[in-house]
């Protein structure tokens, strides 16, 4: 796997973020046209641009994926 840690100065010491690669954030989220249109409606993150890849902050993907299951619920 290709995951980076990078820190986080919000975080207390000794911790980091971990980045996701495109193509395991394509693997939670389906197809890349989706994804895409999320992230055009701020539903998914800005992606992190690291030579030239891009990379998605873990955390915050499972913030949204949270986000979509709750606007489910509320829309039931």
């Amino acid at each position: 796997m290709n995951d980076v840690n990078l820190g986080n100065p919000n975080a207390s010491a000794g911790k980091s973020r971990k980045l996701i690669p495109k193509a395991d954030a394509l693997k939670r989220f389906g197809n890349p046209s989706q994804m895409w249109a999320w992230r055009h409606k701020d539903l998914l993150p800005v992606p992190v641009k690291i030579s030239g890849r891009d990379f998605y902050p873990e955390d915050e993907l499972d913030a949204c994926i949270e986000k979509l299951i709750a606007s489910r619920v509320e829309a039931a």
